[in-house]
């Protein structure tokens, strides 16, 4: 069969595969600017790409959704001011795992992260026992474990929600918690008080999971945002 469509671009054929697992489509406006396509050869994924994935995360595009090749949009940091910006990038099929260093305040956060089936470890944000550290807790999303004296029975097909916290006037976060479509975390490091003053944190998008974060830490984690995928991808 012939292609369908415009004449313009360069040709591209992909054959000689057994099947196809899965196409991913990116769309700016009403145009079709991007293709992922996974085929299956030999019981071995191979992936082609077409066209480009774009962002709209810049200035001159203020107001739009930041979007990329997974069709993700990009939440900015909330949280205090300051600090070194870190990005752990969106392209992730889901959050695994979550762990917090916990002191006067959040000192230290990462996340691990499954993508294409495997698990990754990703990368420190903050510095632990930058101050007096409390504990270190760990948040599954994977599998059945225990954490102190909490029993967390993780289905497969669980993912993260939102993230709920707040900072104090020392930019710097202090409370956090996770919610997954299941159950919602303890709250690592201080609940706010009412009547406290500080900056709340709500990363949130109806309909859509988190498949990464970003944001910015020094001795402790200042800001916190996210990337939000369709939950079906």
């Amino acid at each position: 069969m012939k292609s369908l469509g415009g004449n313009k671009g360069e040709e591209f054929n992909d054959v000689g595969y057994e099947s196809v697992k899965k196409i991913t489509v990116g769309a700016e406006d009403v145009n079709i600017t991007y293709i992922k396509i996974e085929y299956v050869k030999n019981g071995k994924v191979e992936i082609r790409e077409h066209g480009a994935y774009f962002s709209t995360s810049d200035n001159s595009n203020s107001g739009r959704e930041s979007k990329s090749e997974f069709s993700t949009q990009k939440l900015d940091a909330q949280g205090g001011k300051g600090g070194n910006q870190w990005d752990d990038g969106g392209d992730h099929d889901r959050v695994t795992k979550v762990h917090v260093a916990v002191g006067r305040g959040i000192e230290q956060i990462s996340f691990d992260y499954l993508k294409n089936r495997q698990t990754n470890e990703g990368p420190d944000h903050g510095v632990k026992g930058g101050r007096s550290s409390i504990r270190t807790n760990v948040f599954y999303l994977s599998k059945y474990v225990i954490v102190g004296l909490l029993k967390f029975f993780i289905r497969p097909n669980e993912y993260l929600l939102s993230v709920k916290g707040w900072s104090d006037s020392t930019n710097k976060i202090v409370g956090i918690k996770f919610i997954t479509n299941t159950k919602t975390s303890e709250c690592y490091g201080f609940e706010k008080t009412p009547g406290e003053e500080g900056t709340d944190i709500s990363l949130e998008v109806k309909d859509k999971k988190i498949a990464g974060f970003h944001g910015f830490a020094d001795s402790q984690v200042n800001s916190l945002g996210a990337y939000f995928a369709p939950v079906a991808s």
